[in-house]
């Protein structure tokens, strides 16, 4: 074999090996949107779908707050009487009374909850609501679709911070006996509030599970989780 066909060969595996190196380095990952933690109060989840009523409401509020606990970049603070720092910022007089209190917890709408939240200097508040529950207890296995819309309010300005549509499916999990329809809505439910936090912070959604992964996984969702 001639030396110049010996290079061409050498230098054409030289370059696919660095092509395949290169495919196998992580990704630098998006940077954070603010260093350390920043305060959200979630108000009360809305359901305008037709199933599901308020029960799923509650669950979808459930988790997403400790979703956005979990990311350690939301710290996720609560308005009601037994609230230490309303309670110190009460006596200490600081721009709140106990009217507006009141009146943030038996009516926690937007406009009510921003004005306690901004005299206690929070960041945000979160609005969601529950899109569309769709559920097909007949197929095999059962599956689960939550779509919501989150929409991320600065308390400061009043104005959106990001507002994003998006859903998850799930499924009960392979290997349990007497698959209900509620074991499908629970992962359906975990992965929309993580996508729902992911996008809030920018982070790339992993890819999803290969076909083995799903296999062998106990809990099984369709689709990337975001």
């Amino acid at each position: 074999m001639r030396l110049t066909t010996k290079l061409s060969i050498l230098a054409l595996l030289a370059l696919t090996v660095h092509a395949v190196a290169a495919g196998r380095k992580k990704k630098t990952p998006p940077p954070e949107p603010w260093q350390g933690t920043k305060t959200v109060v979630v108000l009360p989840v809305k359901n305008e779908a037709a199933e599901g009523g308020q029960e799923l409401a509650d669950r979808v509020g459930v988790a997403l707050k400790q979703a956005l606990s979990a990311s350690r970049k939301f710290s996720v603070e609560g308005i009601h009487a037994f609230n230490p720092t309303i309670q110190r910022a009460l006596k200490e007089s600081r721009g709140i009374s106990e009217q507006s209190v009141q009146t943030a917890i038996t009516e926690p709408t937007l406009d009510n909850v921003r004005l306690v939240a901004q005299a206690l200097k929070w960041d945000f508040v979160l609005e969601v609501t529950v899109k569309d529950y769709r559920v097909n207890a007949t197929a095999a296995p059962i599956i689960a679709d939550v779509t919501v819309n989150a929409v991320l309010y600065d308390v400061t300005t009043g104005q959106p911070f990001k507002h994003i549509t998006t859903n998850g499916k799930g499924m009960p999990p392979r290997r349990k006996k007497n698959p209900t329809v509620e074991d499908a809505q629970a992962n359906a439910i975990a992965e929309v509030v993580v996508k729902v936090v992911d996008e809030f912070l920018g982070r790339t959604p992993p890819p999803p599970p290969t076909p083995a992964e799903v296999k062998e996984g106990a809990t099984v969702t369709e689709g990337a989780k975001k």
